[in-house]
């Protein structure tokens, strides 16, 4: 039995041993879409007897009981956009949606998951959702929960207060409060990809303007939503730094710097809209972009990963816009 993603799955009395779900109240095996193309399968907890030519139920001693937990497992794909966009956000909004509250969260195991930040995952857990990541022992559940859906599926809930899972990680993090609508956050990437070759010229060209460029691969998460719930215009060229568009408060603007190769990505415009965030899209034109040595080779990449040389009089009129 396969339970899909797109709605919120509840189990009574599931035993986690070992790395292993058991539910007393299944009446068959199934399987549920935790998070983007991750799986989790829960069992009934019996065994064959091969002597008795029967089943025997399973027993399982020593487990802590919890009243409540979600489950979850980590996304296939890396990255602090996925984490906050495809982990916490839909972690948030399924529990406070459903006014559900939990002891923790069970964090399965995703072996098919390479990432540096495997190590540190609980604390970034915590830190963007505010709820801890249970220890790695044996559990008796009396109520799991779990269940995902996709932010293009979320989005379309016009009814829910998406900044209000923004306010909590704000104040969660004491989030410092100076706010100045006319400062613009510029975050230059220290990456040989998606790098802008001509930043000093910009530098100079919008010295006039209340600017302050950072560069977020140097910074704490709460520097970095300091930055941008503080600031009135954020601007990047595409990349996970963007995803802090969803600690800005309503009403910011934001611009996304895209090359003309990769000019109908609207993800992140999907993400403003859900934080009622003012999003733009600059885009520059093709023979102002260069393919690094360093993007992958793949069509997506290539048109996703160039570097810009932007055109310094057509973007001063576009952010005095």
């Amino acid at each position: 039995m396969d339970l899909g993603h797109g709605k919120l799955h509840w189990f009574k009395d599931v035993y986690y041993v070992d790395g292993v779900l058991y539910c007393k109240t299944l009446h068959d095996n199934c399987r549920v879409h935790v998070a983007y193309d991750s799986f989790v399968d829960i069992k009934m907890p019996i065994k064959w007897d091969g002597s008795l030519k029967s089943w025997k139920d399973l027993t399982f001693d020593g487990c802590e009981t919890l009243e409540s937990a979600f489950l979850h497992k980590r996304h296939v794909t890396g990255g602090y956009s996925h984490i906050i966009g495809d982990e916490c956000i839909p972690i948030f909004y399924q529990l406070n949606k459903n006014n559900i509250k939990v002891n923790g969260i069970i964090n399965y195991k995703n072996t098919n998951r390479p990432c540096g930040l495997e190590r540190s995952w609980p604390s970034i857990l915590k830190t963007f959702t505010n709820i801890d990541v249970l220890p790695e022992k044996n559990y008796f559940i009396k109520n799991l929960y779990c269940g995902w859906q996709t932010n293009t599926w979320t989005a379309r809930d016009n009814e829910f207060d998406f900044h209000s899972y923004a306010q909590t990680i704000i104040n969660a993090l004491n989030v410092k409060d100076s706010h100045d609508p006319s400062k613009i956050v510029f975050e230059v990437r220290n990456s040989e990809t998606r790098s802008i070759l001509n930043i000093e010229e910009i530098k100079e060209s919008l010295k006039h303007l209340n600017i302050e460029y950072v560069s977020f691969s140097d910074m704490s998460y709460r520097d970095q939503i300091e930055k941008v719930y503080n600031a009135g215009t954020f601007i990047a060229q595409h990349g996970a730094g963007l995803m802090n568009l969803a600690f800005m408060r309503p009403k910011s603007n934001v611009i996304e710097l895209l090359p003309e190769s990769f000019k109908d990505y609207d993800g992140y415009r999907m993400f403003a809209n859900m934080f009622k965030i003012n999003y733009r899209a600059y885009i520059e034109e093709e023979k102002a972009t260069f393919i690094s040595q360093a993007a992958s080779q793949s069509q997506k990449s290539m048109n996703r990963d160039k570097n810009l040389i932007i055109n310094i009089q057509k973007f001063k009129d576009y952010i005095i816009l």
